[in-house]
């Protein structure tokens, strides 16, 4: 994976090392010692590569 941007701690954009799709993950403090990460997958190229990648 190559990270395309990042603004620490909070999120950050990567080239996907398996083809043209990108990573976007999200980090959000919820309470003192817990975070939530929220993690899409951009520019699939359909559902069969979505659910390809979901399983992996």
């Amino acid at each position: 994976m190559r990270v395309r941007t990042a603004t620490a701690p909070r999120s950050f954009r990567a080239d996907w090392a398996r083809g043209p799709t990108r990573i976007v993950v999200g980090i959000d403090a919820v309470g003192e010692s817990k975070a939530r990460v929220n993690v899409p997958h951009e520019k699939l190229t359909g559902a069969e590569q979505a659910a390809e990648l979901k399983a992996y």
